[in-house]
């Protein structure tokens, strides 16, 4: 995530560079930035189910993390020696397929490494990484860019300039994590579906009616993702319109805004909520995360002042660190032969999230700059009236055993005989005592004796 930061932030000029000479308008590059953002996400939402669900099949998720990094890595520095916008949306397209590959895996590779009591605190370690990286990225890419802006690099094939240099650190960067999980990751081992099915048919049967049961519910908890997904979402894309008009924050102002927010999040993610969901459980912290969410989006339409804007954007980030892992937690563990599968699918959601946020809440913007916020709170609130119910979004059902039919049979049989051998118990004592009680007597006749 911390190349995914590095290139953000450089977007729009690189495609400023790359449209020079070429009459493409100024108008046309802000929708091209749009839309480079938008292919991006896109990516991501059409192929994290599907390198999830291959994850589940394979057995093993290790190659398809270091395959996923690889392809990033190469994908990034694609970008960097893009020489027109069309190169660029190619590259995009790759780096949004290969981090696709990335997210939900290194999840699943998680939640089959660390011990289910220690599940949360894994996952919501790995959200605080990925919070960190997108922190810390634009921090980092504005300090390479001002180096490499006083020393250009020109060569034959390629220009590293202030604006291609963040790519090409990503990309590096991506090499790195490839040659460390390649050389000291251990290998991830699920139990393939297909193998399960052809050896025991009657329990796979069984577990799939389970499943599509389970899928059902699964389906809610993407529902209530996408909802704080869109909100936070919504609410990255119009802040900088919604400061602009009411409160006139500087560029500087606007950095802080969201440095405050990445960096409660990441914190958050990995300190207090972490310890939470181990204590209670996961379903029980949605509510007041929908409900900080909600009144933190509220609380920026009434306030003008720096410091409580920061309070407020700090609420709402703390309301998206408790559902995100949260959520998490709950889908990791409700299908555990569709692991992979299914943190894709979050992540694909999230993606498409990422995708409506800005699309919807920009159009609502024009006809009134508080309509977007309103849209979004009456959302979460909605989802927090919904998860105060437990059942809503657990739907627990008690499960029969995995069991063929003549086993119950075999089991009726074994607790006959245990029963048995329980009402024999007392009579085997009573002789034993009797034994014990003649042998008791015979010592004493010898002993007058």
């Amino acid at each position: 995530m911390i190349g995914y930061g590095l290139s953000l932030p450089v977007l729009p000029f690189f495609l400023q560079e790359l449209a020079q000479g070429r009459s493409v308008t100024s108008t046309a590059v802000s929708l091209h930035v749009g839309s480079i953002t938008a292919v991006f996400a896109l990516m991501q939402m059409l192929f994290a189910p599907l390198w999830g669900r291959l994850s589940d099949h394979s057995g093993t998720r290790r190659p398809i993390l270091l395959l996923g990094l690889a392809g990033y890595a190469a994908s990034m520095a694609l970008a960097g020696i893009s020489k027109n916008i069309f190169m660029l949306y190619g590259a995009r397209m790759l780096n949004g397929t290969f981090s696709a590959a990335v997210l939900p895996i290194a999840s699943a590779y998680i939640v089959d490494a660390v011990p289910e009591k220690h599940r949360a605190r894994g996952l919501a370690w790995h959200g605080t990484a990925v919070g960190l990286g997108v922190v810390t990225g634009p921090a980092l890419g504005a300090f390479l860019g001002d180096l490499v802006d006083k020393h250009p690099v020109h060569l034959d094939l390629m220009d590293v300039n202030a604006f291609s240099a963040p790519f090409f650190l990503a990309s590096a960067l991506a090499f790195l994590a490839v040659f460390i999980a390649g050389f000291w990751l251990p290998a991830s081992t699920t139990v393939k579906i297909n193998e399960f099915s052809r050896s025991k048919p009657y329990q796979a049967a069984t577990a799939n009616s389970a499943i599509d049961s389970g899928s059902k519910v699964v389906v809610v908890w993407l529902l209530l993702a996408f909802t704080g997904q869109f909100a936070l979402s919504l609410f990255e894309s119009t802040f900088v319109l919604h400061a602009r008009e009411v409160m006139s924050f500087s560029i500087r102002q606007l950095g802080y805004v969201f440095m405050v927010c990445g960096f409660v999040m990441a914190v958050a993610q990995g300190t207090v909520v972490a310890g939470i969901i181990e204590r209670y459980s996961p379903e029980k912290i949605l509510p007041p995360g929908f409900l900080c969410m909600g009144g933190g989006l509220m609380a920026l339409m009434v306030t003008r002042e720096m410091n409580l804007v920061l309070v407020s954007v700090g609420v709402l980030a703390i309301g998206m660190a408790t559902i995100t892992p949260g959520i998490a937690v709950l889908i990791s563990g409700r299908e555990t032969s569709r692991i992979g599968r299914n943190l894709g699918l979050l992540t694909g959601t999230n993606s498409l999230g990422q995708i409506i946020g800005p699309l919807l809440g920009s159009m609502l913007f024009v006809y009134n700059i508080h309509l977007p916020y309103l849209l979004a709170a009456g959302a979460l609130f909605a989802a927090a009236a919904y998860c105060f119910f437990p059942y809503n979004i657990t739907h627990k059902k008690k499960l029969e055993p995995l069991l063929p039919p003549d086993a119950d049979k075999d089991n009726e049989g074994d607790q006959a005989g245990r029963d048995h051998g329980k009402k024999q118990e007392p009579h085997d004592e009573r002789i034993v005592s009797d034994k014990m009680a003649h042998q008791d007597k015979d010592a004493g006749r010898n002993q007058k004796q």
